[in-house]
């Protein structure tokens, strides 16, 4: 068969299967982009593999990149020890998908109109600081940023009303108590709380969790299944953030959006929520622009943007989408942005595909696999005996040796503790901190949470409190227990602690998972812990 033939029919069912996926696919069917060479969407290869390579050589922690254009994947990128199973924290990114549930609702009819008022969606709700400006704020000035309310909860603030917040017990009726800076609509101010009114409206009007509507509305029709979400601490799904999703899954809420809200033959999002939540309504502060809870440029681009550097980015007039995954620091926040109209924006040049190159996508594959590719040597800290990681497995050879199992995406961290020999950070956002320390005198192990730790966190915040302390046996046989611990850090963010706590001769060895608003999914590891030797 001919060269042209060949290249011809390949070309109609890499086009067939972006059909199925952005056009004719069944409802609720979990089908995957095609994965192709970047010339067969138009791309250039050689332009992606500059941008692996700048990534690279800057040693900047991006953990992903997956790209797709036209229906297909042109490019899915993972760090080492990043991986395409492992649900990253979406951080504000998860405002975007908050904004797609209350354009549901409204679709729906659960939601009348956005110009009703938000306090009318809370009678009998006992609010202070009540005056005719919040008596005016409507759901329109909550998606938009521009309720008017002092709430002083981002960075910019230094997390300042986010402390206050996370201090209290109702953080519905702590929201809208918050005293009126501007009458709503006069200016665009950044506000977590605002996203978590959207979460606590959409529990109002459906009569259920978020997170459950979210499943049936549109993680189910997209296909999407594993997807982690924290509540606060009356119950509600924390609007501004804390929720967790694979690559994967976000591209195919970017994929909803380009679509104009159908996911293959079912219309999951009306076309003209799509349209009016991604308009830039006001002037905004990261980008030009922002919409209902999405940044917009004046290009007609529109993302989602969550802090340390995750992006979900929708370009309709190049029929792309792009998902940057990452752990950035402040100054480096823009740094997907600015890969994007540096490489892709550039790189995805025409409508139809470009012919082969061979040799720049050789290039590209070698470097996404070399990106992938675990170190020789594992993760250590002091030395080999004091503890060492690899693949999701902890060895430690010194006396007491153990081992167990973390989430084989986590990447090494700094010790900064006493008694600390190893510490790991997840992609969840979830820290694992292990310690070998002297056996605390007259301290049995039923008491080492409320004797030893929790004075301990007691200097470093307040409000701390022991919400569990069992016993346990581990695999080994030892006798171990499982406690939990809530506690403010610094004064400022509600986190929870859970321990797994043994005692060895003379040592005590005690592994600790730090997360945000309740157990994290490190947690479940605790109990793999297994102790060796007599």
């Amino acid at each position: 068969m001919g060269t042209g033939k060949c290249t011809a029919r390949v070309l109609c069912c890499l086009l067939l299967g972006w059909a199925l996926v952005c056009g004719e696919a069944g409802a609720g069917e979990d089908v995957p982009w095609p994965k192709a060479p970047p010339e067969a969407a138009g791309m250039r290869s050689s332009a992606l593999a500059d941008m692996l390579r700048e990534v690279r050589d800057k040693g900047a922690p991006i953990d992903s990149i997956t790209v797709v254009r036209k229906g297909l994947l042109v490019l899915d990128a993972y760090r080492y020890p990043y991986r395409p199973d492992a649900r990253h924290v979406l951080h504000s990114c998860t405002k975007s998908i908050v904004s797609a549930l209350v354009g549901v609702a409204l679709d729906r009819g659960l939601i009348s109109e956005l110009d009703r008022t938000v306090l009318g969606f809370f009678p009998g709700a006992s609010i202070g600081n009540l005056d005719e400006r919040k008596r005016r704020m409507t759901l329109r000035h909550l998606l938009t940023m521009t309720a008017g309310l002092e709430c002083r909860d981002s960075h910019v603030h230094g997390w300042e009303g986010m402390a206050e917040l996370m201090k209290s017990r109702d953080w519905v009726t702590h929201i809208l108590s918050l005293p009126m800076h501007e009458a709503p609509g006069e200016r665009f101010e950044y506000c977590n709380g605002a996203s978590y009114l959207l979460s606590a409206i959409l529990t109002k009007v459906t009569g259920m969790r978020t997170r459950d509507f979210a499943r049936e509305a549109l993680f189910g029709p997209l296909g999407i299944t594993d997807v982690g979400w924290r509540s606060g601490r009356d119950g509600i799904d924390v609007g501004w953030g804390e929720m967790r999703m694979r690559p994967h899954d976000l591209a195919r809420i970017g994929c909803l959006y380009l679509r104009k809200g159908r996911w293959g033959r079912r219309r999951v999002l009306s076309e003209h929520w799509v349209t009016e939540s991604t308009k830039g309504w006001v002037d905004g502060t990261l980008f030009d622009r922002y919409g209902y809870q999405w940044w917009v440029d004046d290009g007609g681009i529109y993302m989602a943007v969550g802090y340390k550097g995750q992006y979900l980015f929708v370009v309709p007039e190049k029929e792309l989408v792009a998902v940057f995954m990452s752990s950035l620091p402040r100054e480096d926040f823009y740094l997907p942005d600015t890969l994007l109209r540096r490489y892709l924006l550039r790189g995805a040049l025409t409508p139809s595909p470009l012919p082969a190159d061979t040799t720049a996508r050789d290039r590209l594959r070698l470097l996404e696999a070399a990106w992938a590719r675990p170190p020789r040597e594992a993760f250590t800290w002091f030395s080999k005996a004091e503890g060492w990681a690899r693949e999701g497995d902890f060895v430690r050879k010194a006396a007491p040796a153990f081992r167990f199992q973390y989430p084989p995406a986590a990447r090494k961290r700094e010790l900064k503790l006493p008694g600390q020999i190893a510490s790991l950070q997840t992609p969840g956002n979830d820290r694992l901190d292990v310690f070998v320390i002297q056996r605390p005198q007259a301290v049995s192990l039923e008491e080492f949470a409320q004797k030893f730790l929790v004075p301990r966190f007691e200097m470093g915040g307040s409000e701390v409190r022991l919400r569990a302390n069992r016993e346990i046996r581990l695999s080994c046989g030892t006798r171990a227990f499982r406690s939990r611990i809530d506690w403010m850090w610094k004064d400022r963010f509600l986190l929870t602690t859970d321990l797994v706590t043994a005692y060895r001769r003379d040592r005590c060895v005690y592994l600790a998972v730090h997360s945000t608003l309740g157990s994290g999914h490190a947690a479940r590891f605790l109990e793999t812990l297994r102790l060796e030797g007599g």
